[in-house]
């Protein structure tokens, strides 16, 4: 699943390439994406998209009318800009064609197709839009906020970090390697954490978000992003490599949906959880 640094790389590129294009045509090709009704996704014609934002993990192409095109990419979903010529294929969910040819595209690579499009008038319209929490480089993001949000619900901390009425924009990957950063247990208990514990994540996710955009950005250059790249991360995705703090090796658990990578000597005092898959035991 795209996460903030992805996205908010995306939403520069296209940025660069879709205002101010007039739209000549738009083409469903996975209807079950489309999630509004009203206004018809035909009123896109002879629109121009005039702003590219970011509220957390959806991306908001606002229009000339004052409609606003909002997309959620969910697990498999992606975006892209076509050059004049080239085909549609089979993983495409919308095409909106400009004057000039090229084209937006909203791809779904996933076999369940959960990406989302939403075409509303006002951005209340969309679901949990208006429930997503504080963005992390908001000046409102403060250790004082995120320790009163960490006081309001026990639960674990990788959970609350991934859970988006609290930190916007954050996901599996990043939640893994911003934990690592801080040395805090992605099992830890939200409401144990202390004020500095609290200090620390919380520059953490800045930290951490902010590498990965400038990394991002010095690979994608004056392109558009075609897929995550998470190869420079220090341990997500790494399992039973070592650990470059310590040396440990680092340890995983995988669940139906996504996986947990952590440090056992580095972040949980050396215990090592066990595996949540279906008949594993450790």
């Amino acid at each position: 699943m795209p996460e903030m640094p992805e996205l908010e790389i995306l939403r520069e590129g296209l940025s660069l390439r879709v205002l101010d294009r007039p739209i000549a045509r738009v083409v469903v090709h996975q209807a079950a994406s489309i999630k509004t009704f009203y206004p018809p996704i035909e009123s896109l014609l002879g629109q121009r998209f005039t702003e590219v934002s970011r509220r957390g993990k959806f991306v908001i192409l606002t229009m000339e009318s004052g409609d606003n095109l909002v997309i959620h990419l969910m697990r498999s979903g992606w975006l892209t800009v076509r050059i004049p010529g080239q085909e549609p294929n089979r993983c495409d969910a919308l095409n909106i064609l400009f004057r000039d040819g090229s084209a937006l595209v909203v791809l779904e690579r996933g076999s369940k197709r959960k990406a989302c499009v939403y075409l509303v008038r006002e951005l209340a319209a969309v679901p949990f839009l208006n429930g997503v929490g504080v963005e992390p480089f908001d000046d409102g993001f403060t250790a004082e906020r995120l320790f009163e949000y960490l006081q309001t619900e026990r639960m674990q901390l990788k959970s609350f970090l991934i859970d988006q009425r609290f930190v916007a924009g954050l996901g599996n990957a990043y939640a893994d390697e911003i934990l690592f950063d801080c040395g805090l247990s992605p099992f830890k208990i939200t409401t144990t954490l202390t004020f500095e514990e609290t200090q620390r994540l919380q520059v953490s996710v800045r930290r951490i978000l902010d590498r990965g955009i400038a990394r991002l950005r010095s690979v994608v250059g004056e392109g558009i992003l075609e897929c995550e790249d998470h190869g420079f991360m220090t341990l997500h995705g790494r399992p039973g490599e070592a650990c470059p703090r310590c040396g440990a090796p680092i340890a995983e658990i995988r669940y139906s949906d996504r996986s947990t990578h952590y440090c056992p000597e580095c972040q949980s005092g050396g215990k090592v959880y066990a595996d949540r898959r279906a008949g594993t035991c450790r």
